[in-house]
């Protein structure tokens, strides 16, 4: 079953963080210091289940003058 969950930028990350780092990192080498930024803290996040393991991930915010959607990984 499909389920998932919204988190506050002030909230619990660490998954979040788990999968952008199984799929940022490790699969597209992208650099370790590109995977967390200061929007993190400011954003909803999604967190996707399928049948209670986390498999994905994204989130929206606002930077000052638009909506952004991003960090979206699977």
């Amino acid at each position: 079953m499909i389920k998932s969950e919204w988190i506050t930028g002030n909230g619990d990350l660490k998954t979040v963080h788990a999968i952008r780092e199984k799929v940022f990192v490790d699969e597209q080498k992208i650099d370790p210091e590109r995977v967390r930024d200061v929007y993190d803290t400011q954003a909803v996040h999604l967190l996707v289940f399928a049948d209670d393991v986390a498999v994905a991930t994204g989130r929206i915010y606002h930077d000052g003058s638009h909506f952004r959607i991003g960090r979206l990984c699977v």
